[in-house]
């Protein structure tokens, strides 16, 4: 029973220790995902906002002229 014990608690602590190959990952998979992506959408929306008060701005002055 011993015999079978060891191997068995080895290959078990093996299987377990053994982590997921980095390299099946995705390269832009990591913790804070989420979050960078939100930041990306937050730029992206206020650059929208820029460009659409820039076009008013010049709508107005060209509507005043």
């Amino acid at each position: 029973m011993k015999r079978l014990l060891l191997p068995a608690l080895l290959s078990v602590l093996t299987a377990a220790c053994s982590g997921e190959d980095p390299e099946s990952r995705p390269v832009d998979d990591h913790v804070w995902k989420s979050q960078t992506d939100a930041l990306e959408q937050a730029r992206d929306i206020g650059n929208r906002a820029d460009e659409e008060s820039r076009r008013r701005e010049r709508l107005l002055n060209e509507a005043g002229e």
